[in-house]
């Protein structure tokens, strides 16, 4: 039996992120995901006490363009969906403050792509233009990682996983991962040259 993923977000206390989903809120929530070499920036606003999560799986490169995206699964797309999201919520930019989690590289394969270590370089890069100051940081490794965020407290409770789980969860981003890169840019994105 399949679960309709839409069931899940629609719980009051809890809203779970898949691989190129983000989500902001001012509610008293918490926002869960698991990673594996994908990565997760919290952003959160102590000003207003509200913040979110993405979830993305590739920094957006594609034939050496970086490819802009409405679509949350390329880490450019991710990180503006999401500051954007936050200020409709009436966030400002220069409020916030980030904490990193994933790109961990356990599998040969991911470990060959270097699909981990170029998520983590393009966060830390973009949060350092973007002038978002980073207060954790959990990145690279070789475990798969839970991650519960509150974005009322700007609070990260992070759980390394044991190898059968993290190894389930990476052969999942791997088949995703492999469907995104045989798939052609759809209508929704265009290059940057």
């Amino acid at each position: 039996m399949t679960q309709d993923k839409s069931i899940l977000h629609l719980r009051d206390d809890k809203h779970i992120l898949y691989p190129g989903d983000y989500f902001a809120t001012t509610k008293n929530i918490s926002i869960h995901t698991t990673l594996g070499s994908c990565i997760s920036v919290t952003l959160w606003d102590p000003m207003k006490q509200q913040g979110g999560m993405n979830h993305f799986m590739l920094v957006g490169q594609i034939e050496n363009t970086i490819a802009a995206s409405t679509n949350a699964r390329y880490g450019m797309a991710a990180m503006e969906l999401l500051i954007n999201q936050l200020i409709k919520l009436g966030s400002k930019k220069e409020n916030l403050r980030a904490k990193l989690f994933g790109g961990c590289s356990c599998m040969e394969s991911l470990a060959r792509s270097k699909v981990s270590v170029n998520n983590i370089r393009f966060a830390f890069r973009y949060l350092d233009i973007e002038k978002i100051p980073i207060d954790a940081i959990d990145v690279g490794g070789q475990q798969a990682r839970k991650i519960i965020f509150s974005p009322k407290r700007g609070e990260v409770k992070m759980k390394k996983l044991n190898m059968n789980t993290h190894k389930n969860i990476l052969q999942k981003e791997l088949d995703l991962q492999k469907t995104i890169k045989d798939s052609p840019i759809s209508k929704n994105e265009f290059r940057l040259f």
